[in-house]
């Protein structure tokens, strides 16, 4: 397996690239494993870079992408087409509309993207805030560790 999932963001707002956006996408999937073929819920949350809270009640497009040709290949998709596509509110926590299986071994990226409005009372032009989170393994990671340990499940609970 590999280590628990690392995210970094990227903020791309037309014709340039912001610096300083103030919001940061987090992704949350249910079970953290590399196997394919279990399918997975995952949660959405939208902080705050400039300390306030979290922004709850958006919309986050999770999208599951190839990392690799050969990943592309056994998904069945061209480099760089989504493999899965579902939509999670952030602050909601897991919601079964956002299922999401690894199709085969191999390395992907979780894509987790929310419009935020800009300007001091949120009524100005729309900028978009991502997410990528590397998931899976490759078929050389597999045979150097194969099931080096189980899948990790998170307790789903209602309130």
């Amino acid at each position: 397996m590999t280590p628990h999932l690392s995210t970094s963001t990227c903020v791309l707002s037309p014709p340039r690239r912001l610096a300083n956006w103030p919001y940061t996408v987090s992704l949350t999937p249910s079970i953290d494993t590399d196997v394919p073929g279990f399918v997975f819920t995952v949660a959405a949350a939208l902080f705050s870079n400039a300390g306030k809270p979290q922004l709850n009640g958006t919309t986050v497009t999770v999208t599951l992408l190839p990392n690799t040709t050969e990943a592309a290949a056994c998904a069945g998709v061209s480099a760089g087409s989504p493999i899965a596509t579902c939509t999670a509110v952030s602050g909601a926590g897991y919601s079964d509309k956002c299922e999401l299986k690894l199709p085969c071994i191999g390395r992907f990226t979780l894509r987790g993207c929310a419009d935020i409005p800009s300007g001091v009372d949120g009524t100005g032009p729309t900028q978009t805030t991502c997410s990528y989170d590397d998931i899976g393994l490759n078929a050389t990671e597999w045979a150097q560790a194969p099931w080096s340990s189980q899948p990790s499940l998170d307790v789903l609970t209602t309130q």
